[in-house]
């Protein structure tokens, strides 16, 4: 009985996580406006770009806003942060793991503490995003994460290529061994 319940639980996961999948996709595509401008008897097409990427004429060069200091230390090496969309989003190409922690959950606190402390042993494309189980219900509802302790893998855009879910004594070996981060 145990075993129906246990897939059962597994597939809801699933299930939820291409749904966030198809929802993230979908949210990530930039949106770009075509308009035409007639000068002169001639038409002109321009694009309007997208606005975080253009730059503020009063920044000074070599000055760095906190959003690119937190990019330029998620791409090339491994990192374990605190998830913020637009830092997940900017690591796209690269192997993304959402982290579900809750504060009064013992296996998730025990593998906080793990992940803080060998994600220097992590191969560098590997990039742990610490969710907070209480305070994104929508994330949570969103990927039907049903406990605190989930990790979902990512790869490519939209990718879900794994499952961990913490048991009472996690460890860092059987994390990396479920989600293939060797």
């Amino acid at each position: 009985m145990k075993k129906y319940f246990l897939i059962g639980g597994i597939l809801v996961l699933f299930g939820g996580a291409i749904t966030y999948a198809y929802i993230l996709d979908s949210r990530t595509k930039p949106a770009t406006t075509t308009t035409s401008t007639s000068v002169s008897s001639s038409t002109e097409d321009t694009t309007e770009d997208d606005p975080a990427a253009e730059t503020d004429a009063s920044k000074e060069e070599g000055e760095e806003t906190a959003a690119e200091k937190e990019q330029s230390e998620i791409i090339g090496s491994a990192s374990y942060t605190n998830y913020d969309l637009d830092t997940f989003r900017s690591a796209a190409n690269e192997v993304r793991v959402l982290f579900f922690h809750a504060s009064d959950n013992s296996p998730s606190k025990t593998l906080d503490t793990l992940l803080k402390n060998e994600i220097k042993n992590f191969p560098d494309d590997v990039h742990i995003f610490k969710v907070d189980y209480k305070t994104e219900k929508d994330l949570v509802t969103e990927l039907s994460v049903s406990q605190p302790g989930t990790a979902l893998k990512y790869e490519d855009i939209d990718q879900l290529t794994g499952i961990y879910v913490a048991n009472e004594t996690p460890d860092i070996t059987s994390f990396r061994q479920i989600l293939s981060l060797q």
